[in-house]
């Protein structure tokens, strides 16, 4: 069954924040917060988790692979951002690993369709702007609170001029298959709900039993 960008969103909001307490390899113990889920296409999501207890680059790794989740490149990550204002703001003054090294823009930045660095066009929005800082390391995206066109110039900073042990209280992913499937999952069940019910009544009615009344209603109010 097919399922909707609208209702795989709704399932994503209805995700109860999640804490998980991670054993790193250095033996420090972070918790990492749920920040938000966005839906992408092909059932993946695009997540962000907050580690108050400052991460690393290979730390960062640490926390994605216990989570469960892949790091995520720019060109998702920058107009996930943009187009879901609320989310980002729950990340807004923080910084957080992406997946890659290097890069050869420098200065301030927009992006395409495909979420490629381009020449800003004239009177761009800033909150669809990037500072760019071109070098070889390892690539870090700082979301920045307030206002954005005093000193970036645009809403986001993208560095590949930073060390790699530079800590980061945001870790930034993403989750294959999960938003289709969970609400293919949950527009079938009543489905088989329905059909299960069916069997059941049919069996206790060989045996002379029958469902009672209130599970009819509740199966009846489950599957329209």
């Amino acid at each position: 069954m097919a399922v909707s960008t609208t209702e795989a969103r709704a399932i994503a909001q209805s995700r109860e924040v999640e804490t998980k307490t991670i054993a790193l390899k250095s033996g420090r113990e972070v918790e990492a917060k749920t920040a938000f889920s966005i839906p992408l296409d092909n059932g993946r999501a695009f997540e962000a988790y907050i580690v108050e207890k400052r991460v690393n680059c290979a730390e960062s790794e640490e926390v994605r692979t216990a989570l469960g989740i892949k790091a995520v490149k720019y060109t998702t990550a920058l107009p996930a951002l943009a187009e879901n204002p609320a989310e980002r703001t729950s990340i807004e003054g923080r910084s957080a690993y992406l997946d890659g090294v290097g890069l050869t823009e420098d200065g301030i930045c927009a992006w395409n369709k495909k979420g490629e660095l381009v020449m800003p066009p004239k009177n761009a929005d800033a909150e669809r702007l990037v500072r760019a800082f071109s070098g070889n390391q390892p690539l870090r995206l700082d979301v920045v609170s307030g206002d954005v066109t005093a000193v970036y110039g645009g809403r986001f900073g993208l560095y590949a001029d930073g060390k790699p042990d530079y800590a980061v209280s945001v870790v930034l992913g993403i989750r294959e298959k999960t938003y289709v499937e969970a609400a293919t999952q949950k527009l079938e069940s009543p489905r088989r709900l329905g059909v299960e019910a069916a069997k059941t009544e049919r069996a206790l009615g060989e045996q002379g039993m029958g469902i009672p009344e209130t599970f009819k209603r509740l199966i009846r109010e489950a599957t329209g």
